[in-house]
């Protein structure tokens, strides 16, 4: 986000909260205030840097922070790195939260790192990623013989051309992305915030290197980043243009099978129009069989959209559902509240969480969409 764009969206959506206090629960209202500031405010730079800085702080590993970085900005990562710039800043989590936010750091790891399985055991096919991470894993070793010799020899001269290698080695533009964070996450970023002075960390750590071989290895760091950008750029004018998108699938086709029930005449309440589900960052549902009441959040500011029968792009871990013991009340509360009274709602119920599973049937009155 450009400076401009930034000072504008900050007059419309107000400045970054910081919560200070415990949160208790994931339907607390700075929570989910929070969330919401973020899901409009944050972008794929903030997500990285703010998981980063988590992950260091809580004692994970190199390996593990660099799967996190390398995986593909989407509403989990995003929904992670905001649990995570909060707590960043100061603002503490029950251990059920807590364990929301490593259960999302640990499901990103696993999903982006490749487990070695001898291949007579078992008749798995391995991920075009995962090939794709092995090939850049293996010419990273390579590569850090490379660097670590500019540390060790003060001497050496620094004029390795990664161009020439990645052209000889006939390596494509996936693989070389992944080479390219894997120098930044390693190398370069460390080495450029050592040059600033400001950790005294890493000031002591890279004190055996003159101020000469410092800007050397710098400037070497920085060639192998460039001739990476060099020769996807040139990769990238070489292919065809790539097909058009499809086209995103309409509101009408989405709830054309969707199920619910239009009116129940016991608690006097009917549902909302169908479509206003769609693109909705949080949405309220009664089964009117079970006398269960669902709040759904919607996993990214693209918000929800419908599948069959099913709600799609909504937190499991932000969503919620209990059981109503006076129907009437509640349902009230929900239907005339506004968005202060509809975050106290289901904190307030005393019975057992129930897990979502974003299904509509007949039994189901659509009961408020908020956008």
């Amino acid at each position: 986000m450009r400076n401009d764009e930034k000072i504008l969206a900050e007059k419309l959506n107000g400045l970054e909260p910081i919560v200070k206090q415990e949160i208790r629960s994931k339907t607390d209202i700075a929570l989910i205030t929070s969330l919401n500031w973020y899901s409009r405010m944050s972008d794929e730079k903030d997500t990285d840097r703010w998981i980063t800085e988590y992950m260091k702080k809580n004692g994970y590993d190199k390996k593990a922070i660099a799967h996190v970085i390398s995986s593909p900005y989407n509403a989990q990562k995003k929904a992670a790195s905001s649990l995570c710039r909060m707590s960043n800043n100061g603002t503490l989590f029950t251990e059920e939260l807590i364990n929301i936010v490593s259960n999302k750091i640990e499901d990103i790891i696993k999903l982006n790192t490749y487990k070695e399985v001898e291949p007579a055991l078992t008749e798995n096919v391995v991920s075009i990623q995962d090939r794709i991470r092995t090939i850049a894993d293996r010419h990273m070793v390579i590569l850090d013989d490379i660097i670590e010799l500019w540390y060790r020899d003060q001497k050496s001269k620094i004029d390795f051309s990664l161009y020439d290698y990645i052209q000889k080695e006939q390596l494509n533009s996936q693989v070389c992305n992944h080479l390219k964070a894997m120098i930044k996450r390693s190398y370069l970023d460390e080495f450029e915030e050592m040059l600033e002075g400001k950790d005294e960390c890493l000031n002591e750590g890279y004190a055996f290197l003159s101020k000469a071989r410092k800007k050397q290895i710098q400037q070497g760091l920085n060639n192998l980043v460039s001739d990476i950008e060099r020769y996807v750029g040139n990769a990238k004018a070489s292919k065809p243009k790539k097909p058009r998108q499809k086209k995103p699938v309409s509101v009408a086709k989405q709830i054309n099978n969707l199920k619910y029930q239009k009116e129940f005449a016991k608690l006097k309440i009917k549902s909302i129009d169908p479509h206003m589900i769609v693109g909705a960052q949080q949405l309220w549902i009664f089964n009117t069989k079970t006398n269960q009441l669902t709040m759904f959040n919607s996993l990214g500011p693209a918000g929800f959209s419908i599948k069959g029968t099913t709600i799609q792009n909504y937190d499991p871990d932000l969503s919620i559902k209990k059981k109503l013991r006076k129907p009437d009340d509640t349902l009230k509360k929900v239907l005339d509240g506004g968005k202060i009274v509809l975050k106290k709602i289901m904190s307030d119920l005393t019975t057992k969480p129930i897990e979502v599973n974003g299904r509509l049937n007949e039994d189901t009155i659509i009961l408020k969409a908020i956008r």
